[in-house]
């Protein structure tokens, strides 16, 4: 009897240890699925603040290097003390007649961020110069390596990497042939070239560490390490735009086409790892529309909820969104576009007239650097997690979506003679707080705060109060 209790004795522990087991299974389950439901509620929820809250605190214009500034070679170094600018040269063949453009050159422009003061900037003696650089076959354009703080760039048949301007050298020299463009790999140990012409036309990389040149591919132009420096997207050089597509070279050596030929309209594109940011036209049907592709997971986020007919004259990832210089019907400037959910809201107001075909943008942190009319302007971004006290037309209650416009004065008497549909300031939700009013700031739109008396505007373009107290 005395073994027989002990055997069934054994058998509950046995059965207990095993509906623990399956208790504590099923705690796992549960908590894994609640993981699985609530990091994307988590991470979207972080998404969501991030757009609603950001907002350009003010705008300061660090360098002017010109209006025929190339867009495609603004850069600024990665600790932000320098701004590196190629600037297009020449002059007007008959001014008094029409303006013909004779180019005799690019040049390299540099100038400190704290102390604005652009030097023309030989780049291949690396030192200042009176005299513009010969006609180049393209414009270059400046890659960054970010730990060491340098720029490496093509120079006729040389790559050029500096870390301030005049202290440059020459990290590696081509005996015959012109280096179209390159891009220095996240590692700092490889750069990968392109030559546009010639015998030896293709893609080639080049590494640091052993003075070697290898070649990768017999075509292509403007090449970029993707994914931590294992893959290589680039452009094939087509007689036009129609004739370009967009490729990627996998660390398999395997060839694929992320876009196939590029749209009638000039096309910039930009890379963030696994996504491509492509500029473009909403104008009519074009081949390639405006886009963010994810090539990691196959997955094309079109543009197609922009304004019809709206120009994106740069295209570059921020966070988890683009930023963008839009050419639209209404209003021009710098807009934050969620491009996943569809949203888009004007962070800084730019007069269309002033953008011009050589506008662009640079993140460095938390600073955003644009350009537009011959000017590198540097946008500081702020949480505009803030509230403005507004007074309220008496027969207006409800919440709602709501501008703030400058007020307008007679330059004359000082009098007020309404509101300036020019000049937005500020936009957000009109809420009610213990009764009174109040603008919950989603997006400031300039260097002007607002102010007393400035006129509050609603989504039908009715006046239904003004600012009760400045900021």
């Amino acid at each position: 009897m005395a073994k027989r209790r002990k055997y069934s004795h054994n058998i509950e522990g046995v059965w207990i240890d095993i509906m623990r087991r399956i208790f504590a299974c099923a705690l796992l389950i549960v908590w894994t699925a609640t993981m699985v439901v609530v990091d994307p509620i988590l991470a979207d929820a972080v998404h969501q603040t991030i757009y609603d809250s950001i907002a350009v605190s003010s705008v300061d214009i660090v360098a002017t290097p010109g209006i025929r500034m190339h867009s495609g070679a603004f850069g600024v170094s990665s600790n932000e003390d320098f701004v590196l600018a190629v600037s297009r040269e020449g002059y007007f063949r008959y001014p008094s007649i029409y303006r013909d453009w004779q180019t005799t050159g690019y040049s390299v422009f540099a100038s400190p961020v704290d102390e604005p003061k652009f030097e023309r900037y030989d780049p291949n003696r690396n030192e200042p110069t009176t005299s513009p650089a010969a006609e180049a076959s393209h414009v270059p354009r400046m890659s960054y390596y970010e730990p060491n703080n340098t720029v490496v760039y093509p120079s006729d048949n040389k790559a050029i990497s500096l870390r301030q301007p005049g202290t440059g050298t020459v990290l590696f020299e081509l005996e015959k042939d012109k280096i179209h463009s390159l891009d220095v790999a996240p590692c700092g140990t490889k750069v990968v070239y392109s030559i546009s012409s010639g015998p030896n036309k293709g893609l080639w990389v080049y590494f640091l560490s052993k003075g070697e040149h290898l070649k990768l591919a017999d075509e292509g132009i403007m090449p970029k390490w993707v994914l931590g420096g294992a893959s290589v997207i680039y452009q094939t050089d087509g007689l036009s735009f129609g004739d370009r597509n967009l490729k990627i070279i996998t660390a398999d050596l395997g060839v694929k086409v992320l876009i196939n030929k590029f749209s009638p309209v000039p096309v910039v594109w930009h890379s963030s790892d696994g996504k491509l940011f492509i500029s473009g036209s909403t104008a009519g049907s074009i081949n390639a529309p405006p886009q963010v592709y994810d090539f990691e997971r196959d997955v094309r986020h079109l543009l197609e909820f922009l304004p019809e007919r709206t120009e994106i004259r740069s295209l570059v990832p921020y966070y988890d969104y683009a930023l963008a210089i839009l050419i639209a019907s209404d209003i021009s400037g710098l807009y934050l576009i969620d491009y996943v959910s569809g949203r888009y809201k004007l962070l800084h107001l730019i007069d269309a007239r002033e953008i011009g075909s050589y506008s662009s943008i640079v993140v460095r942190q938390e600073g955003i650097y644009i350009s537009y009319d011959g000017a590198i302007r540097r946008l500081t971004t702020k949480n505009a997690d803030m509230t403005i006290p507004i007074e309220m037309n008496p027969r207006t209650r409800e919440s709602t979506e709501a501008t703030i416009y400058q007020k307008k004065l007679n330059p004359l008497t000082g009098e007020e003679v309404g509101f300036n549909t020019d000049m937005p300031i500020a936009q957000g939700e009109v809420i009610y707080i213990t009764g009174k009013a109040f603008l919950q700031v989603n997006a400031l739109f300039g260097e002007a705060e607002p102010t007393f008396g400035d006129y509050v505007i609603d989504e039908n373009d009715q006046v239904i109060g003004k600012v009760a107290k400045g900021m």
